[in-house]
């Protein structure tokens, strides 16, 4: 029974043990930026999804938060006066402070809708739009005094169902809205503070989704068109024509009339834009005629702004900003008081190096994990893995390679340039070839299995599962065995037309050479799988019966063992197994094995917060868990076997307590002890109980009052049946006491010996003397100089008459004295 051993020192009292968690120097995280906002006093204000206001110095270098809202901001803009707007469903909120307090505004009633766009004229006006349809509610809040008041006119607009795409003003203060509705958008005009408004043009597209006005006078919209995207321009607002195919999801225009428009990341077709593999912005300055690709690789772009020489882009991995045509991109600012979600772990002992896979990205330590460094690439990244032959991947929608050992990554296949992808999962054999398992997020909703050869440049088809409906799906994993057999875990659920007859595919296969696949378990998730010694083990989980735990297969999948023993919750996420011990990450936490799984026990969580996304176990058997709040760091050896190891003291006597969690082939436990510069000696031993996976208790007491010390040290030497042993750490137990004490005599009454025990916290001359009930001195026992400690004499009073005496102790200044009674 190898075993790592938690101690609790005590002395009289037990004191709390350490915790076997320990947290490394994690990642801060990246606030989700959703709204930016340039206030003419020179502040930047960013709004994160989680509804928190972070603002800027008027340098735009130092951040600080400054208002958590009670409510998600649709949109937001800022009046030349330097009043904030911010729409939110009902209304709108604004601040006159610069971000620090806010104030609510409600407009309708109607829970459902919000404010999506605001303007501001050079007459005062204050212009609102919200999403409602015009049968329910006004889509157009016109305020002449900053907001105290409102009206709705309607005069000239259509009494069918819209909404509104935007609202821009020209150069020339006129009013344009953009009504988004079916067959046809409709732009209307108006020229005298929104009282009335004018049909322009009907355009021939529907479902508009953006619209912006250059200082030219220019009109710019996008829209969703098939399986890709369009954007319209138009000189006069009447003829629109094409100027960008691609999906898109914001514009933007700055005061010199460059065009930014940020990149989707996913259409409602699926469809991704080819650029955003390493860009998610495009520009033009030249009025749409050429677009250029700028920004980040795989970062959604929620909103942007341009301040002067600076561009700012509102990402889902936080505020970036870079110098104007430069496209160099850095962070403006982190959470202080948060760490970033980590997802996996690669630990390069030989480097150096650790890499991890967190929410902001793919980070890099060359300090054992003090510090990291943010790579180039910048999606949240979920597995990080490496072959035999020196190449680093890590996945997130991408499969990124690195051949420096995480320094510089490339995408070394675009699949997305065939078909878009969302890897799901990744298994990398010894042979140095990849497999994924991802959903085709195309028409027709393909669950797809692919193999690569040449380290991620080109890809095989292995498996793929297809259907001429609507669908929904989702892969889990995917593992090739040792014959060439495929493994893998899938959802795809069917909506076949008609309604209401719906088709679930929840399978775990096996696909073998040249067959068709088996399916081998329906309503079960295979979350990883693992070989070991050319066996498969099943990481399982379920989607409506009862979870399978861990399963294990010896021959090719025909038959499958559980192996459950001591598990308490079945639902079995990731599986490590390694030939010292195995390790399971269940809904109940982190669980090992000393047996190759055929009993499990549950690892000491204390220190260990946040929500384990994954665990890692590196070449030096040091344990990682990467959490929703960092990583954490196993400080013990595998596996854990001995929960408590104390020690306490009183009356000459030191009393040895040790539990154990669980016991495999224990024979028992060899106490030894040592005093200060001596060496080890054994003074006892106890039994242990075998192989159990039933907590024990152990107790063991040593009389130390002879010994000349003042510290002892104690520990425990555990030897297995075939005479295997570990030794624990060395506990210190100090015998300087902390008081004087005088002991009551042991037995008494007694004939004719007994033992008087006494302790004194510091040196001096000490006496022992024993008086009758009449004062006379009829012994001396102790006449001596002794150091600080405990001490024990025997006294024998076979000469003396049966009755009552005394014996007295002084030491120090010290006096006590207690009775004793001698029968014959």
């Amino acid at each position: 029974m190898k075993t790592i051993f938690t101690f609790l020192f005590a002395f009289l009292f037990l004191q709390s043990a350490y915790s076997q968690w320990q947290m490394m120097n994690s990642p801060l995280a990246t606030p989700d930026i959703q709204k930016v906002a340039y206030h003419p006093n020179g502040y930047v204000l960013a709004i994160t999804n989680e509804n928190e206001v972070f603002r800027s110095d008027i340098a735009q270098s130092n951040w600080s938060k400054v208002a958590t809202l009670n409510n998600v901001v649709q949109c937001i803009d800022i009046s030349p006066a330097g009043t904030i707007y911010a729409g939110i469903i009902g209304g709108y909120l604004y601040s006159t402070d610069i971000g620090l307090t806010w104030n609510e505004k409600q407009l309708f009633q109607h829970s459902v809708y919000f404010i999506t766009d605001l303007e501001f004229d050079a007459n005062g006006n204050l212009f609102m739009v919200s999403s409602g349809h015009t049968s329910i509610l006004p889509c157009i809040y016109i305020s002449n005094d900053g907001g105290n008041t409102w009206t709705s006119p309607m005069a000239g607009l259509p009494t069918d169902g819209y909404s509104v795409v935007g609202i821009e003003k020209d150069s020339v203060e006129n009013i344009y809205i953009l009504l988004h509705s079916y067959p046809n958008s409709k732009l209307y005009k108006s020229t005298d503070d929104g009282n009335s408004w004018q049909l322009v043009s009907i355009m021939e597209v529907s479902f508009s989704n953006d619209f912006k006005i250059d200082r030219l006078g220019n009109f710019y919209t996008f829209k969703y068109h098939g399986a890709s995207g369009l954007i319209y321009k138009s000189t006069d607002g009447i003829n629109w024509n094409e100027i960008y195919s691609g999906i898109i999801q914001k514009l933007f225009i700055d005061t010199e009339n460059n065009i930014y428009a940020a990149l989707e990341y996913k259409g409602y077709t699926g469809w991704v834009d080819s650029g955003y593999t390493y860009y998610n912005m495009i520009l033009s300055s030249d009025g749409g005629s050429n677009w250029q690709l700028m920004g980040l690789a795989g970062l959604k772009a929620h909103d942007f702004i341009r301040v002067e020489n600076k561009f700012f882009i509102a990402t889902s991995n936080g505020l970036r900003t870079s110098i104007i045509s430069s496209n160099q991109w850095s962070l403006c600012f982190e959470y202080h008081d948060r760490n970033a979600i980590v997802s996996d772990i690669l630990n390069l002992s030989a480097e150096g190096r650790k890499l991890i896979g967190t929410a902001r990205g793919l980070m890099h330590s060359e300090e054992v994990g003090e510090s990291w460094v943010e790579t180039s690439v910048h999606p949240s990244i979920k597995f990080i893995k490496n072959d035999n032959f020196g190449n680093i991947y890590a996945t997130s929608k991408y499969l990124y390679r690195s051949t420096d050992f995480g320094l510089t990554w490339e995408i070394p296949h675009d699949m997305e340039s065939d078909n878009p992808r969302e890897i799901k999962n990744i298994f990398i054999n010894d042979s140095g070839y990849i497999f994924t398992i991802q959903n085709l997020v195309v028409q027709g909703f393909y669950i797809i299995g692919l193999k690569s050869t040449d380290f991620g440049s080109s890809w095989i088809t292995q498996f793929s599962q297809t259907c001429a409906c609507n669908a929904s799906t989702d892969a889990h994993s995917i593992i090739e065995n040792l014959s060439g057999a495929l493994f893998l875990s899938f959802n795809l659920i069917l909506y076949p037309t008609p309604p209401p007859s719906i088709e679930y595919r929840r399978w775990v296969v096996k696909k073998e050479p040249g067959f068709n696949e088996q399916v081998l378990f329906e309503n079960q998730i295979a979350n990883n799988m693992y070989l070991f010694n050319s066996e498969l083990y099943m990481a399982m989980s379920s989607y409506s019966s009862s979870s399978l735990g861990v399963l294990k297969t010896s021959d090719n999948g025909s038959t499958f063992v559980q192996l459950n023993n001591g598990l308490s919750s079945l639902k079995v996420t990731q599986l490590i197994l390694k030939p010292e011990v195995f390790l399971a990450l269940t809904g109940d936490g982190i669980y090992r094995s000393l047996d190759q799984g055929n009993y499990w026990m549950r690892l000491d969580h204390t220190g260990l917060t946040g929500t384990i996304n994954r665990i890692y176990l590196d070449d030096n058997q040091t344990l990682y868990a990467c959490t929703s709040n960092g990583i954490y760091v196993f400080t013990g050896e595998l596996p854990v076997e001995l929960l408590t190891f104390t020690t306490s003291i009183e009356t000459g006597r030191v009393t040895l307590n040790w539990s154990t969690a669980s016991e495999l082939n224990n024979r028992g436990f060899e106490i030894q002890r040592k005093s200060k510069n001596a060496e080890w000696m054994t003074i006892g031993f106890k039994e242990g109980k075998g192989t159990t996976t039933e907590k024990n208790e152990y107790t063991y007491t040593d009389d130390v009052a002879g010994i000349n010390s003042s510290e002892v040290y104690y520990r425990l030497k555990q030897i297995d049946y075939d005479g295997t042993y570990t030794y624990s750490e060395e506990v210190k137990v100090s015998l300087i006491p902390f008081k004087y004490e005088l002991y009551q005599n042991y037995p008494n009454p007694f004939n004719p010996s007994t033992k008087i025990s006494w302790q004194s916290p510091v040196g001096s001359h000490q006496t022992i003397k024993v008086y009758d009930v009449l004062g006379n001195e009829v012994a001396t026992l102790v006449n001596e100089y002794k150091e600080a400690g405990s001490y024990e004499v025997e006294f024998d009073g076979s000469s003396l008459a049966s009755g009552m005496y005394i014996y007295k102790l002084s030491s120090g200044g010290f006096t006590s004295s207690k009775k004793m009674m001698v029968i014959k």
